[in-house]
């Protein structure tokens, strides 16, 4: 990558290496071939110049001469090596400073807050005064500007957005990099809004994902020079090769979270058609045939009412355990205190009767084990209300020798444990592999009529290393 080739990023961003501040051939040249010559040339001209010169002056003058050239050359090539470490020092630490605000923006997932940390960050790589960057849509329209070294009183007297005209409008129209020392003095310029700061040099660089320009970057006022560098637009582009990789990640995120919401309202829907809403259907027949029983027979109209009671409160238990379902599991680094506030709210909201004996000080657990215990607690707690119909359950977590026993029982209608690798037991197949994640085992033991015991052994030599 010598022979000065511009570059594509991985975004789409392309960017020319920079020039080396040494070129180690004519390096090469100056430091043995110059001395070599001035050495020679001096002899020449003794040679020439002094008659009958003795053969011991002569190698003594030669002798010197060598000294001096070395001496001479050995310092002009250690000042040219010394100032090419320091231009390597300088360009290491600017490839440093991207690569740490790289780093920073690559785990957010909100647009709009990894779209301002970009235009903060750039702003401070470039050592600029302000900064902005336009948000181009799907139209090429400007639908959104962030800004960066104003106030929001600043912001809100400039006024309305920028609409793309003047220099914005280049670097947007033209798609590439735009770099001047005096804004005022380009006959493109549209010229600034009231209440507009003054600014006087600008860098904008298009920001580019996957051939499409989706904003474009302003830069302005460089603080300790008159002029933004091609060093400073190198630095830049890049950062922003990496936050167009950051732009799209959070946009799939944004997909694949938005897709998982659809995915839940459907289940939601099949679950409330398939259960509460045929649940109230029922209630209602059995009201209506309370009403043709109300005149003939009052006892059967008793118990259809009664019946259509019974029914409604399961009704209730189920929405209840729904909202149970939807809310998002807490689990704290107190693990005994989570599962105590599961089975609290479990209780509450299915009205079913669960015990709970959970070891109030548990030893030191990783987050794996954690993580396992408590979602599996909550999977067999939700399995045993929507599958067994129990009267009653039991929650136990307890420390035995060199291992921790979580067990779920319930006194429900049980199921053909033979048949738990179908898909009807899936919840089954995902304890099983939170289980054996943590390294521990999951047993399973039911029958039709004969209620369910789930049982997870984990081992505490798993647990080293825990965080605290």
């Amino acid at each position: 990558m010598d022979d000065g080739q511009d570059i594509e990023g991985s975004a789409g961003v392309v960017y020319a290496p920079p020039e080396r501040s040494v070129d180690m051939n004519r390096l090469r040249v100056l430091s043995i071939v110059a001395p070599a010559l001035f050495v020679a040339g001096v002899i020449a001209l003794i040679v020439v110049f002094v008659d009958d010169i003795p053969v011991a002056l002569l190698l003594g003058v030669s002798v010197l001469a060598v000294i001096a050239a070395a001496s001479l050359f050995s310092a002009v090539v250690f000042d040219l090596i010394d100032r090419n470490e320091a231009g390597l020092v300088e360009r290491n630490r600017e490839l440093a400073a991207v690569q740490s605000a790289a780093t920073s923006i690559a785990g957010e997932f909100q647009l709009e807050a990894l779209l301002q940390r970009f235009v903060d960050l750039s702003r401070e790589i470039a050592g600029a005064r302000y900064g902005a960057l336009s948000v181009i849509g799907a139209d090429g329209r400007i639908e959104q500007f962030i800004t960066s070294g104003l106030t929001e009183e600043e912001r809100d007297r400039i006024g309305a957005l920028p609409v793309g005209k003047g220099l914005l409008g280049v670097i947007i129209n033209e798609g590439r990099a735009l770099r001047m020392e005096d804004m005022a003095s380009d006959p493109r310029r549209a010229g600034f809004p009231g209440n507009h700061p003054p600014m006087r040099s600008l860098l904008g660089v298009p920001v580019i994902s996957r051939g499409r320009t989706i904003g474009n970057l302003y830069l302005t006022d460089k603080i300790e020079s008159t002029a933004f560098t091609e060093a400073d637009e190198e630095m830049v582009r890049t950062f922003a090769a990496h936050t167009a990789v950051a732009v799209d990640t959070s946009r799939l995120h944004d997909e694949l979270r938005l897709l998982a919401v659809l995915r839940e309202r459907e289940r939601i829907g099949m679950d409330l058609h398939d259960g509460i809403v045929q649940s109230i259907y029922a209630v209602g027949l059995k009201l209506e045939e309370a009403c043709e029983d109300l005149a003939r027979d009052p006892h059967a109209t008793r118990l259809s009412l009664d019946q259509a009671i019974d029914q409604l409160n399961a009704v209730v238990r189920d929405v209840r355990s729904y909202i149970f379902e939807l809310r998002p599991a807490r689990l704290s680094y107190d693990l005994s205190e989570s599962l105590e506030e599961m089975v609290r709210e479990f209780r509450d909201n299915s009205l079913l009767p669960v015990a709970a004996a959970i070891t109030p000080a548990l030893p030191e657990l990783g987050e794996a084990q954690r993580t396992a215990i408590f979602h599996i607690t909550r999977e067999a707690l939700t399995n045993a209300r929507k599958h067994a119909r129990p009267g009653s359950i039991a929650v136990s977590l307890r420390q035995e020798v060199g291992r921790l026993e979580l067990e779920i029982r319930d006194d429900g209608q049980g199921f053909d444990a033979a048949r738990a690798a179908s898909d009807e037991h899936r919840g089954l197949r995902n304890m099983a592999a939170r289980a054996r994640a943590a390294g521990g085992t999951l047993h399973v033991d039911s029958a039709p009529g004969q209620g369910t015991s789930i049982r997870a052994d984990i081992p505490l030599r798993a647990a080293e290393g825990a965080s605290p």
